[in-house]
Parts: C-alpha cells; structure tokens; sequence
C-alpha cells in the first residue's frame, strides 16, 4: 500500500516538474495544483513474490489486519479494503504461462529439491540457459540458495549480454554427487570418497577463482567443462 502509494506520487511530482521546466500555462486551479486536467498517471500494481515451501498464511488485505471486534462490512462503506497479490512460485502449477525469464526463474526454485525435475526443466530450456537475463539470473541463485552461482556471473558474461548457466548446472549440480562418488572410488579408501555435495559448484567456484586469478579466463572456458581436463585443472590447483 505504501509502495503504491509513493509510486502514484512520484509520477505526480514527475508531472509537476515537468510542466515547469516547459513554463506550460495553466488556469487558475490548475496553477495551484501544478498539474493540468488532461494530465494522466500510470496505475500500479504490486505483487508480493513468495518462494515458502508452505502455503501463505498471513493477511491478504489491510481488513485481514483488523481484529475481530471489528465491524468490517461496515467499514467497507468508508474505508478501501488494499489487498496483495501473492505469487506462491512453488504452488504455480502452470508456470509455462508466464514469459521467459519468468518461467526460467520460477521453474528452477520449483524443481530446486528434485534432482530429476530439475534435469528435465533444464533440458526442456536448455537453450534459454545458454542467455540468461543476468537479473533473472541473480534471482534464481538467491531463491534456490545456490549463491555460489553469482560467483560465474562475471566469468559467465555472453556477446549478447546475458549469463551461460546451462553447463554450469549441468556439470555442478546435476553430476555433482555422482562425480564426486566416482572420484572417491578411483583415489582409494586413503582419501575416501568425495562427497558429490562437494562437487559442482563448491569445486567449481573455488577453480573459477583461481584460475581467474592467474590469468587463465580463457583456459577456464575452454576446458573446465570437459570432464577429463577439469579433473587435471581441480588436481593442479590442489583444490581435491
């Protein structure tokens, strides 16, 4: 309610401004007013974006905030009842729907906890990934807790502007566990068996920093999602 209601503001302060920057004539109430009758403002809509896994429990509206002693239908002839709009992403079941960054974001934080669903969302929009909006991007890192994944952003950068996150998902997160087990199993019961958790983008990140440390941006492009040679790079650089 607030928001909105500083938003309309600013739009009217925008108006006013305006008009006296050009000397625009106005009648007298006008004049007053500092805007002019034809003068026209956006409308405002907020959406409250909630990424729970449970359902929303709290009010949906400022009536919802009364108590119970309150008389609200009669209030309603006096008082606007400001209600939100709650976009419950995990419960969405029809996220195809929205537009392609929307439908990116909001499907990986629905299938963030399914290592299945979250292969076949990301294969089915394989080619979206390969030039993610870099704010989408952000988004989905933060909302799946995958902060690590805005390390790549700087080193991740396409021609177009946008982020390649496809390999990076596939090769950290997907084939983590099952990497990391099978790395264990060739070094022995000395070093034991690596943790698939600890493949992917733990890994990964801590490559990707040292080698653009080094100088070897270009070297990291190359070869870190080949599966022979970034095994040869994550030895040389003692990060396993």
């Amino acid at each position: 309610m607030l928001y909105d209601a500083l938003t309309y503001n600013d739009q009217v302060s925008a108006l006013k401004k305006q008009h006296k920057k050009n000397k625009d004539k106005m009648d007298g109430t006008e004049y007053l007013s500092g805007m002019r009758k034809t003068d026209t403002i956006s409308p405002v809509m907020t959406q409250v974006v909630y990424y729970g896994e449970e359902e929303w429990d709290g009010p949906m509206s400022v009536f919802d905030m009364f108590g119970d002693e309150v008389d609200k239908e009669f209030l309603r002839q006096y008082i606007p009842d400001y209600s939100i709009r709650v976009i419950n992403i995990c419960k969405i079941k029809d996220y195809e729907k929205f537009e392609t960054d929307l439908k990116a974001v909001f499907g990986l934080i629905q299938n963030k906890d399914s290592k299945q669903g979250f292969k076949e969302f990301i294969e089915k929009n394989k080619e979206h990934y390969k030039n993610m909006a870099s704010d989408a991007y952000e988004v989905a890192a933060v909302f799946m807790h995958k902060k690590q994944l805005l390390e790549f952003e700087r080193l991740a950068k396409t021609e177009e502007g946008g982020i390649d996150m496809c390999k990076a998902i596939d090769e950290m997160i997907l084939e983590g566990e099952q990497r990391g087990e099978q790395r264990g199993e060739k070094r022995g019961e000395q070093k034991g068996k690596l943790k698939g958790e600890l493949i992917g983008l733990e890994l990964m990140g801590r490559l990707a920093k040292k080698m653009f440390e080094d100088g070897k941006t270009k070297e990291f492009f190359e070869f870190a999602c080949e599966q022979d040679k970034r095994q040869d790079l994550l030895e040389k650089y003692q990060i396993i």
